[in-house]
């Protein structure tokens, strides 16, 4: 059974045009990690403040652990759900000592209370820190601070609004870290706002990309990287190589080449071909049909970041840093085409559409 419920989900603020949460349906297991991935904009934020009930929907309901908690006739303010949140900002008191920030939440007082407070800034490997004040932390440890005061009253449900997005680039991965390692330790439900795709990468259970206040596709990290529904959810997960490619004669007509692929009446006769950078492989002259000259080379440290032209379009690739190639250099390149994506036509976050797999069987995704 899942532990929260979000069924037709919509959001309209006044004056403004366009909803910013478009009959948005998720279903979070209990015990379960899902991070929700969009641009500015994307209906991220909402979503968490709907569940939150800072915000009442437009449309839809909210069910939390089997109850309704907002439909058209229920509102369950938000200190009545249960649900601990985490802001962007920290929003720690900076009048109040640690001890005391992380101590705010709770109903219980005296002995009890101190104790849930050592235990949670044991949890969160600040343990001998409840007299030091908010502006003598670092910005790693006032995170922490506000995860062991969400953690304290044991919600029901933890949400964490970018909780990395103040942080310096070298701190993101070792905070992320330490913080996926607590929310696994305390086996917390948890949904995490982020923009930042490639930080959910890892640790999550499901990510959820959202664009214009529509779910464009959800599923776990590997399968959303390797099986798109769409163009927009291919470029999300990094540089992608889109393509224009035609149906002639039952197969597929690419600017690289022709590729067999079953079921193409299904895909209709214009399509899009999705190849990402590191799914090319430098060959030998002779060894591939697809030739083309490079026209810019960035060293990136692991790798280098080739472009290539061939014919009329250009590609992006990647090559190992000990191949060294020039500027005006012909190369002749191989790509493995099960890692090749072809979606349908101008799908770029509209309805959510099925990939197809060249050379192998079409299927569909699940939504």
């Amino acid at each position: 059974m899942s532990l929260l419920c979000l069924r037709g989900l919509s959001k309209q603020y006044p004056g403004v045009s366009c909803r910013s949460l478009v009959d948005f349906d998720l279903d979070v297991a209990r015990g379960e990690l899902v991070a929700l991935v969009g641009e500015s904009g994307s209906g991220k934020t909402t979503t968490l403040q709907l569940v939150a009930g800072f915000e009442a929907p437009t449309a839809g309901s909210i069910w939390l652990d089997g109850q309704v908690v907002c439909d058209e006739k229920t509102f369950v303010p938000p200190e009545a759900r249960g649900i601990g949140m985490v802001f962007q900002d920290y929003a720690l008191f900076p009048h109040l000592c640690v001890g005391e920030n992380v101590a705010f939440g709770l109903c219980t007082r005296g002995r009890d209370a101190k104790q849930v407070v050592a235990n949670m800034l044991e949890l969160v490997d600040l343990g001998g820190y409840e007299a030091r004040h908010p502006h003598q932390l670092s910005g790693g440890q006032q995170q922490r601070v506000a995860i062991a005061r969400a953690l304290a009253p044991r919600p029901s449900l933890l949400l964490l609004d970018e909780p990395l997005s103040n942080l310096d680039a070298a701190s993101k991965t070792q905070v992320r870290d330490e913080l996926l390692d607590i929310i696994r330790r305390t086996q917390t439900t948890t949904i995490w706002v982020s923009h930042d795709v490639k930080h959910m990468m890892a640790g999550v259970d499901r990510i959820a990309i959202l664009k214009e206040g529509c779910l464009q596709q959800i599923g776990a990290p590997e399968q959303l990287y390797g099986q798109p529904s769409n163009c927009y959810v291919a470029g999300f997960f990094g540089k992608t190589n889109i393509l224009p490619a035609r149906v002639v004669d039952g197969r597929l007509e690419t600017p690289i080449g022709p590729v067999e692929i079953d079921d193409v009446e299904d895909l209709g006769e214009a399509v899009e071909v999705a190849i990402r950078p590191g799914h090319f492989t430098l060959v030998a002259e002779g060894q591939s049909p697809i030739k083309g000259i490079v026209k810019r080379v960035h060293f990136q440290g692991e790798y280098r970041e080739v472009l290539v032209e061939i014919g009329t379009c250009e590609l992006s690739i990647y090559v190992n840093r000990e191949h060294r190639v020039e500027v005006g250099e012909r190369i002749s390149l191989r790509t493995d085409h099960s890692e090749v994506r072809v979606l349908k036509c101008g799908d770029h976050g509209g309805q959510m559409q099925s990939t197809y797999r060249i050379g192998g069987k079409s299927r569909d995704l699940p939504g």
